[in-house]
């Protein structure tokens, strides 16, 4: 689904489903490689770049400007929202379930490394770094 202008680009490799929705202008580049579901939204201005590799499920949102870059590699949940503006990048390696939120300017790197649950918030400006490793829950 297009709505108003802007360029997108999907690719979709072997089984399952996709579903793409841009809104205004901008770029959103959406692959998925392997089995599982996609959904990606993308509101008024920006780029959004969006990897799946395997299988599960990925919800990413991005409303207004900035960019975003979500990878998920095997198994999990991830949910990826940026509000406003900034870079966001989010990376998920194998099982568990990761919650990323970007509110207002700067830049947010999330790494969840093996099983559990983190939750990253960041308000105002500035830089955030959180490191998860193995098993357990983190809250940031």
């Amino acid at each position: 689904n297009v709505i108003q202008s802007g360029t997108m680009k999907h690719y979709r490799i072997q089984s399952r489903t996709v579903k793409h929705y841009i809104i205004r202008s901008g770029t959103t580049e959406h692959y998925i490689i392997q089995s599982g579901t996609m959904k990606h939204y993308h509101i008024q201005s920006g780029t959004t770049k969006h990897y799946r590799i395997q299988s599960r499920t990925v919800k990413h949102y991005i409303i207004q400007s900035g960019t975003t870059k979500h990878y998920i590699i095997q198994s999990g949940t991830t949910k990826h929202y940026i509000i406003q503006s900034g870079t966001t990048k989010h990376y998920h390696i194998q099982s568990g379930t990761m919650k990323h939120y970007c509110f207002q300017s700067g830049t947010m790197k999330h790494y969840c490394i093996q099983s559990g649950t983190m939750k990253h918030y960041r308000t105002k400006s500035g830089n955030t770094k959180h490191y998860r490793l193995q098993s357990g829950t983190m809250k940031h």
